[in-house]
């Protein structure tokens, strides 16, 4: 396979992955991020930066907006929201990090492949992107991955658009309200 069909190969298989992801999860996901006080997000590696991406989307939507692990971050309590991103929903150090949401009252999301996962278990809600599409239950993981490597990120981060659309349009926000809370200080 040459690199240009290659290339075609991976874009349906995000396209399908992002495709896939059930929009009631999407829904209840927007939701909790237009009710919540604050904004949590937190992932690591790959997934921390898909989540620091979502967090300034919810900024630029004007949600108070929090990166776990910065050292402007706040305590979490009750009426905040936990954003996780994690594809395996079991990363070591997210899961202690989704257990102390938990004992401080807040809810916690998690965007991640496998709902089953520790992570998925503690969750108040999952929204899950599907690692295997239809008809590909039998698949190893090498193969997986060499048919869409990284997709996973890939498909997150055009779940985190699909989020912020769907926050402007149940608020009723313009890009011209989106520009009031862009950053400025560039």
């Amino acid at each position: 396979m040459t690199l240009l069909e290659k290339r075609a190969v991976q874009a349906r298989e995000v396209a399908a992955m992002f495709e896939g992801v059930n929009q009631a999860q999407i829904d209840t996901l927007v939701d909790e991020i237009i009710q919540a006080e604050r904004v949590f997000v937190a992932g690591w590696g790959r997934a921390g930066n898909v989540a620091r991406i979502l967090g300034m989307n919810c900024s630029q939507l004007g949600k108070l907006v929090f990166s776990v692990g910065d050292n402007s971050t706040p305590a979490i309590e009750p009426g905040n929201l936990l954003i996780i991103v994690s594809q395996s929903g079991n990363t070591k150090t997210i899961s202690v990090i989704c257990e102390q949401a938990k004992a401080h009252g807040a809810k916690v999301a998690l965007i991640s492949v496998n709902a089953e996962s520790n992570m998925g278990k503690q969750a108040d809600l999952n929204v899950v992107i599907p690692r295997r599409l239809p008809g590909e239950e039998g698949m190893g993981d090498p193969e997986v991955f060499e048919k869409r490597p990284y997709a996973f990120y890939q498909a997150a981060f055009m779940l985190n658009d699909f989020i912020s659309t769907c926050i402007r349009q149940r608020t009723g926000q313009t890009l011209a309200d989106v520009a009031r809370y862009h950053n400025n200080l560039e």
